[in-house]
């Protein structure tokens, strides 16, 4: 249901990764930048599967601009429209839509800033996958922020249709 995949997004709720079911987690990185090819891991548990079934990093390059692509509010009014005929589904997305900063009010903040899909990758987080995992910290390190180089990756990456299968 619509519900149920609404309460998937836990990362407005400062959960460790940005979408979490039974056993699997995904972790989203949107960059803007020039350097689309570095991601930024928070932390030594943000890329630790060790409790899961199976963990993805799902990357989106994406290019700003004023004039072409889509806002914000373009991509909050469509989903709106789409939970429209659910309103319990309409009504946790607008309040996690706030716990993530998202305020009516303030549309006028992102109207003149546009997002254009560059591209998407989805890579499984495994054994060899090159980052820090907690277990393997040193005693007294800890809260580390630390970048990867994702087009090294390649080799992790898989399509949506085995990702989207894998977590049902």
């Amino acid at each position: 249901s619509l519900v149920d995949s609404l309460k998937l997004w836990v990362g407005v709720d400062k959960a460790m990764r940005d979408f979490q079911g039974n056993g699997w987690a995904v972790e989203v990185k949107t960059i803007s930048t020039n350097n689309a090819d570095q991601i930024t891991i928070n932390g030594e548990r943000q890329l630790d599967e060790t409790l899961l079934s199976r963990l993805f990093l799902f990357h989106l390059s994406v290019e700003v601009s004023k004039m072409n692509g889509k806002t914000i509010n373009g991509q909050v009014d469509e989903l709106r429209h789409l939970l429209s005929e659910d309103l319990v589904a309409l009504n946790i997305f607008n309040a996690k839509l706030m716990e993530a900063g998202y305020f009516d009010q303030h549309r006028e903040l992102y109207e003149s800033r546009c997002y254009k899909i560059r591209k998407e990758s989805i890579y499984k987080i495994d054994d060899s996958f090159p980052r820090i995992k907690e277990a393997e910290l040193r005693d007294g390190v800890s809260n580390t922020v630390y970048s990867i180089n994702i087009s090294a990756c390649a080799e992790y990456m898989v399509g949506e249709n085995e990702h989207f299968n894998s977590i049902g």
